[in-house]
């Protein structure tokens, strides 16, 4: 342990040796996020930039108690620490903690993040009725609300490549064949994979209760191929109305060409139930 902390020690002062101005280097994060396939440009998407969490606090022992006011006071001469601040932990300039900026991109899908310290950042790209896509080799999975990509920021411009995909909203109603409305029915949407020539449903995706009418709703569901299951009594049923997965109709969700036209509406995809 003491030798560990003495190495860190050790770091630290050869930071605060370095010259001010090469500590002041700053870095640029250029922005850049588009439909992926299409690289249509999307507008009015919230992007944050998050630093990673500061260093914990140095645990020294007595007989380097010494060098630890040492490097308070050089600190403090390079007004790194402020002399109000003595006694809190030592942190390594420039690296703070949380969400350090947010703003939005132009009409383009463009935005810039500057005058950064050295380091590695996160930045998160949000929009209403967007969602990350797959990551997985191009498997389907569950889609997150939002996409995340880490950066270094260095002494010169960065720019990524970040993604989001027109979220639809699927809706419909779960039903007899009399056309009663079936409350409190599981709805699941899923992938299919074929195993040996037949089809298996892989859940994961989304799922939902239908409400008291049947009716259900899955929302921000990106581009791909679904098919969706009703479970009642421990029974599933398949759109549009079926036991045997292999006989399923599978929904096609592609992605727009018009990026605006995310938030659209799937609706009466109905499931009767056998």
């Amino acid at each position: 342990m003491q030798k560990q902390t003495s190495i860190a020690v050790l770091g630290l002062a050869l930071f605060l040796a370095v010259p001010a101005s090469a500590q002041t280097q700053t870095g640029t994060i250029r922005v850049h996020v588009t439909v992926p396939g299409t690289q249509a440009p999307i507008p009015g998407v919230q992007l944050s930039l998050v630093a990673p969490q500061s260093p914990s606090t140095l645990d020294l022992p007595d007989n380097e108690t010494e060098l630890l006011a040492y490097l308070r006071a050089l600190a403090e001469a390079r007004g790194l620490v402020a002399a109000n601040q003595q006694r809190a932990p030592l942190a390594v300039a420039g690296v703070t903690q949380g969400v350090v900026a947010s703003t939005v991109t132009d009409a383009e899908g463009n935005a810039v993040f500057g005058g950064l310290q050295p380091g590695k950042y996160s930045v998160r790209a949000t929009r209403e009725g967007y969602v990350a896509p797959p990551n997985n080799g191009g498997v389907q999975s569950p889609p997150s609300a939002g996409f995340t990509s880490n950066v270094d920021a260095v002494g010169s411009a960065v720019d990524i490549p970040m993604f989001l995909n027109p979220g639809a909203t699927i809706s419909g109603r779960v039903q007899t064949s009399d056309g009663k409305g079936v409350p409190n029915v599981s709805v699941t949407l899923g992938t299919i994979q074929l195993v040996g020539g037949q089809r298996t449903f892989v859940a994961g995706i989304a799922a939902v209760v239908a409400d008291a009418s049947g009716e259900y709703r899955l929302p921000l569901v990106g581009p791909g191929e679904y098919a969706i299951r009703a479970t009642s009594s421990g029974a599933a049923t398949y759109f549009p109305g079926t036991y045997d997965l292999q006989k399923a109709t599978l929904l096609l969700i592609e992605a727009p060409r018009n990026p605006i036209e995310a938030g659209r509406n799937i609706v009466n995809v109905d499931i009767v139930l056998p």
